[in-house]
Order: C-alpha cells, then sequence, then structure tokens
C-alpha cells in the first residue's frame, strides 16, 4: 500500500497542461519520443505552469503528473522537462472513481492556465 503523507497535493495533467499540441516547432520546442509507438512529438512546454509546479514544490507540496495517455506517457514528459526533482508521483489519469461526492467537490477548484507564448 502507497501512503501518501502530505496534507498538500497537487495533480498536474500533462497533455495541453504540461505540454501544449499542435504550436509551431520553435526554439521553445521540445523533441518526445512516444513510449508506445517511437514516433517523435514536437510540443511546447507551458512554461508558466511549470514554474508554478516548481514553485508549489517548494512550498511543500506532494506533486502527481498524470495523463489519460498512460504513466508511461507522463513519465516520458516529465523526463524530457528535466522535471524529476519536482514530481513525486507519475500515474495514469484516473477513468473511474467510487465516491460519494462529484469530482469537483473532491478535488476542490480546477485550475487551468492556458497558453500564451512567452518571448
Amino acid at each position: 500500500m502507497n501512503i501518501i503523507e502530505n496534507e498538500l497535493t497537487l495533480m498536474c495533467d500533462v497533455d495541453d497542461t504540461l505540454v501544449m499540441w499542435g504550436q509551431p516547432i520553435s526554439d521553445k520546442t521540445v523533441e518526445i519520443t512516444c513510449p508506445y509507438t517511437g514516433k517523435i512529438e514536437h510540443l511546447v512546454p507551458h512554461e508558466t505552469l511549470i514554474q508554478i509546479l516548481k514553485q508549489q514544490k517548494g512550498r511543500g507540496y506532494h506533486v502527481t503528473v498524470w495523463s489519460a495517455g498512460g504513466w508511461e506517457w507522463a513519465k516520458t514528459v516529465v523526463i524530457a522537462l528535466k522535471l524529476e526533482k519536482y514530481v513525486d508521483e507519475i500515474r495514469t489519469k484516473p477513468v473511474k472513481y467510487f465516491d460519494d461526492l462529484q469530482a469537483a467537490e473532491v478535488l476542490g477548484t480546477r485550475v487551468y492556465l492556458p497558453y500564451k507564448e512567452t518571448k
């Protein structure tokens, strides 16, 4: 049994959250090889969100990165972005849950930061 003994938790998605799809290739683009297909993807890191993730880790948060694309994809992105020392846990995004409360009541406020290209 894996017990996380931290009341401060942060859950962060990968696709179109940590890395952005469909952006033009630039000097900020990171090449990431898909662990499932071997295809090289050109993705842009969401630098603002990455800075917030690092700050929250510095403030004592337990950081989990997850992806509907699977834990291997999430791990590959974390490594490509050199975030290993800021991420405590990597997992597949949950697809089902049992609870008497709706996810919004359990997880609290959803935070989404739209991507804005930084110069």
